[in-house]
């Protein structure tokens, strides 16, 4: 992503200063946008940063948490087991037909569609093997194990992985010296 940035930073300089344009940096910015993005969904949801409502959520008692976590885990995975399958039919059917893009450039769209794929399949494959995982915790009964590994962060917990972060981060800093 820092690479797309200085090439669109570049891009709007040379177009504004010497009216030149740089061949497909418009093209290659989207298709790093959509690769990037789901490849990092996965350790997004790992890391328990998708935005979720929480007012409510935080004054309920554990197990109604865990139902909820479990509910909304669930209602998650539907979307990149969806979008999994009809990404799929658009890359079959772009390598089928040949497909390139309309641009100077002309990628086999296979190309960035095949990445952004196998990035989706890992979200669609993190979310089930997380939802399977909180389901038998919860069967076992172990709701605080539920709510760590797929419940809202408390801002506590936030503050507390922030300050462990510093102190690793100083203390790398004073063993590099």
């Amino acid at each position: 992503m820092l690479i797309i940035a200085i090439l669109i930073t570049a891009e709007v300089i040379s177009r504004k200063a010497f009216s030149y344009h740089i061949i497909a940096a418009d093209e290659l910015a989207g298709y790093a946008l959509a690769i990037t993005t789901s490849w990092s969904i996965s350790f997004t949801l790992l890391e328990r940063g998708h935005i979720r409502v929480d007012a409510l959520y935080m004054i309920l008692p554990n197990k109604l948490k865990a139902i909820l976590d479990i509910i909304g885990l669930f209602a998650l995975s539907v979307f990149p087991l969806s979008l999994t399958w009809y990404a799929y039919h658009m890359l079959t059917n772009s390598w089928e037909l040949g497909k390139v893009s309309n641009t100077a450039m002309a990628m086999p769209l296979w190309i960035p569609q095949g990445i952004w794929f196998i990035g989706l399949i890992f979200f669609a494959l993190t979310t089930v093997v997380l939802l399977l995982r909180v389901l038998v915790l919860f069967a076992a009964g172990d709701v605080e194990q539920v709510n760590r590994l797929a419940g809202t962060r408390s801002v506590s917990s936030e503050l507390h992985d922030e300050i462990d972060e510093i102190t690793v981060n100083k203390q790398q800093s004073y063993s590099g010296r």
